[in-house]
């Protein structure tokens, strides 16, 4: 995948997070406290689910320090998975 898509994801997700982390501490008004706080369970969920799909990946290509890339996978998905993978 394209360096710079990578990247552009990265900030997009990066907002979100902030996002989510900004409205659990000062809550937006009403539909968009549900909407984010939706988004961050959805979030949380899913990049805790790819943890556990990309596990054998980290082990086998993140020798340098396992548990950054576990934390980088949790918080990015599947845009830090993909420049573990080795390039073809």
């Amino acid at each position: 995948m394209n360096p710079i898509i990578l990247n552009f994801n990265r900030v997009v997700i990066a907002i979100i997070w902030l996002l989510v982390a900004v409205n659990v501490f000062m809550p937006f008004p009403d539909m968009w406290n549900t909407v984010l706080l939706w988004t961050g369970v959805a979030l949380v969920v899913s990049h805790a689910i790819e943890c556990v799909i990309f596990a054998k990946l980290v082990k086998q290509y993140g020798q340098d320090n396992p548990a950054k890339h576990f934390l980088l996978i949790f918080i990015f998905g599947y845009f830090h998975a993909a420049t573990l993978a080795p390039k073809a």
